[in-house]
């Protein structure tokens, strides 16, 4: 009985232990969020992607103008943490 307890506890502490969580974060120039994702796996090589895609994500914005003024873009890339 002492041994299957034993085990039981030691699947759970090592399937929760090595469980990682990022997430990716986009705000609007103003810091409001405009996107958020999760992630939670305990694959390094997943976590990896996810954190790439998400560097490669960036939110645009447009200021247009009126008359002769041109139109602006402001780039913001979002987070991860």
């Amino acid at each position: 009985m002492k041994k299957m307890i034993l085990l039981l506890l030691a699947i759970q502490m090592c399937s929760t232990s090595c469980m990682k969580t990022t997430t990716c974060t986009c705000r609007d120039p103003g810091g409001v969020i405009k996107y958020n994702e999760i992630n939670k796996t305990r694959s390094k090589q997943e976590k990896k992607h996810f954190e790439n895609d998400c560097l490669a994500k960036e939110s645009v914005y447009y200021t247009l103008g009126t008359g002769s003024t041109v139109a602006t873009s402001t780039t913001v890339p979002c987070e991860i943490s």
